[in-house]
C-alpha cells in the first residue's frame, strides 16, 4: 500500500514540482563538482613547482652533470657530447667501427658516424677543401643543410633569413679564425643557444 500512495503522490502536482527539485540540485551538484574537478587538474600544471617536480629537476641537472663529466667508453669524449652533440655511442670508443677512436675523429675533423674512406653523403665538417667558398651561401642553402643533417625544419622556420645568415657567418669566422679547429664544447653550444633566445 505504501508503494501505491507513493505513486500516487509522484504523480501529483506537488510531487513532481519536488522529484524535479531533487533531480535538479543532484545534476548541479554533479556538474559543480566535475567542473571544479577539472579547473584543479588544468591549473596543476602552471601552478607553483611541487616537491616532486623540484625533485626532479634537480636530479635531471645531476643526471646531465654527470654525463659532462663521464666517458663510459674512453674515446676522449665526454658521454654528454656522444649523446647530445656527435650523435655517437657511449658504449663504442669506434662508433663507425673504422679503427679510429671517436675523440681522434673529432680532434682530425673526420666524422665519427661514417667509417674512414667511405662516403656517407654528407659533409661533417665542411671546410671548404673542394674548392667551394663556405662563406657565399644563401639562406635557403644553409637551411638545406641544416635541415638534410636533422635539424627541425619547424625550429628553422622560427629564425629568419637575416639571423640565420649571420648565425652562420659568425660560426664560419669563430671556425676558420680558430687555429686547432677545435669544436664547441656542449656548454658554449648551449650558451649560444641562450643567447639567441632558444631553451635548452
Amino acid at each position: 500500500m505504501k508503494n501505491d500512495q507513493f505513486k500516487e503522490w509522484a504523480r501529483s502536482e506537488s510531487g513532481r514540482k519536488i522529484i524535479l527539485a531533487i533531480f535538479l540540485f543532484l545534476g548541479a551538484a554533479i556538474i559543480v563538482i566535475g567542473f571544479s574537478s577539472i579547473g584543479g587538474v588544468m591549473k596543476k600544471p602552471f601552478g607553483g613547482r611541487t616537491g616532486w617536480a623540484k625533485h626532479t629537476e634537480q636530479k635531471r641537472k645531476e643526471e646531465i652533470i654527470q654525463l659532462q663529466t663521464t666517458d663510459t667508453d674512453s674515446d676522449g669524449l665526454s658521454d654528454f657530447d656522444e649523446k647530445f652533440v656527435y650523435g655517437t655511442s657511449v658504449y663504442i670508443a669506434d662508433t663507425d667501427s673504422d679503427g679510429l677512436s671517436d675523440g681522434n675523429e673529432i680532434e682530425n675533423e673526420k666524422d665519427p658516424l661514417c667509417p674512414e674512406g667511405k662516403d656517407c653523403g654528407y659533409a661533417f665538417f665542411d671546410s671548404g677543401s673542394d674548392g667551394t667558398d663556405i662563406d657565399a651561401k644563401t639562406s635557403s642553402e644553409i637551411r638545406k643543410e641544416l635541415i638534410a643533417s636533422g635539424v627541425d625544419s619547424d625550429l628553422l622556420a622560427g629564425v629568419d633569413d637575416k639571423t640565420l645568415s649571420e648565425i652562420y657567418q659568425d660560426t664560419v669566422d669563430s671556425v676558420s679564425q680558430s687555429s686547432n679547429n677545435s669544436m664547441y664544447t656542449a656548454a658554449e653550444i648551449r650558451a649560444f643557444f641562450r643567447e639567441i633566445g632558444m631553451d635548452e
